[in-house]
């Protein structure tokens, strides 16, 4: 008989906080909250040993183990195979055939407009800045005088593009940080990247401030 081995969907990622842990499902949009034990587990002992290899080496947390792991394939975050080998780790790089895959132009009004009408408008009057987001309060440019090209290929435009919550202070410890739909400017600062819009979440007493 093949041993039987635990994992979790491809869409399933094991997220570390500095109080609590979470499996975040990207397919479903949701996630689960487990224990530290049961999260070192899965970054360990289960992902190269068969299950029952792990519970001869915890037999104190036979039942809880498999509260667990049944609990995961019922609500459909893992699963048990006997061929491990075919379920690889996805490669997350992400590669895009443009040089921006999307872009704003914020307008002060709702009504219909023709968009030609509307560039012709923004160069004559001068506005058009170009920013990384609309909430962000350095341009880097204006459509009036610049190449928009010129502008988005610009080490400095490009500059935070690569920054990940793993990078920033208070963030890289959040288990939400992968689900997180922030889009504040970042600052460096005595060494570290940090948001310049603080959200109200502790990741260090896992609480939302009151608001």
């Amino acid at each position: 008989m093949k041993a039987t081995y635990f994992t979790l969907y491809p869409n399933c990622f094991l997220t570390r906080g500095q109080v609590e842990n979470i499996i975040l499902d990207t397919h479903r949009g949701r996630y689960l909250p487990i224990k530290s034990q049961i999260a070192d587990l899965l970054e360990n002992e289960l992902k190269t040993q068969p299950v029952s290899q792990v519970k001869s080496l915890y037999p104190g947390w036979i039942k809880g183990l498999d509260a667990y792991l049944n609990h995961f394939v019922e609500n459909e975050y893992g699963f048990y195979t006997e061929e491990p080998h075919h379920f690889p780790t996805y490669d997350l790089n992400f590669h895009h055939p443009g040089v921006i895959f999307n872009s704003i132009i914020a307008i002060e009004s709702v009504e219909d407009f023709d968009y030609q009408l509307l560039f012709q408008d923004l160069l004559e009057l001068g506005a058009g800045n170009i920013k990384n987001y609309l909430t962000h309060t350095q341009t880097f440019g204006n459509v009036a005088r610049d190449s928009i090209r010129d502008i988005v290929e610009s080490p400095d435009f490009q500059e935070k593009w690569h920054i990940s919550n793993d990078q920033i202070a208070k963030c890289r410890t959040c288990q939400f940080r992968y689900m997180c739909i922030s889009n504040s400017d970042i600052v460096f600062k005595d060494g570290k990247y940090y948001k310049v819009d603080d959200c109200s979440f502790d990741p260090l007493t896992n609480r939302w401030a009151s608001t």
